[in-house]
């Protein structure tokens, strides 16, 4: 059995984010990802995008985007500094 080569950040990274590089058949770097996850949550908030006509699905990506930042924006911190 073949294990996976991709990082944790990444298999756990919300899928409507990872939607997002797949599109473009591309693999985000963590630095990418962070970004990505912020526009999101700041598009969301301010009421400009789709997913605010289903607040749930919209809400839900949100908490979704921030306990991701939470656990891995601070990797890329320690990993810098």
């Amino acid at each position: 059995m073949k294990r996976s080569k991709k990082p944790a950040w990444l298999k756990n990274l919300p899928e409507e984010i990872w939607m997002r590089f797949d599109d473009r058949n591309e693999e985000p770097t963590l630095e990418e990802a962070i970004a990505e996850c912020r526009y999101v949550i700041d598009m969301i908030q301010d009421g400009g995008c789709w997913y605010n006509e289903d607040e749930d699905e919209g809400e839900g990506l949100v908490r979704q985007c921030r306990r991701w930042l939470k656990r891995y924006a601070i990797k890329l911190i320690t990993q810098v500094g």
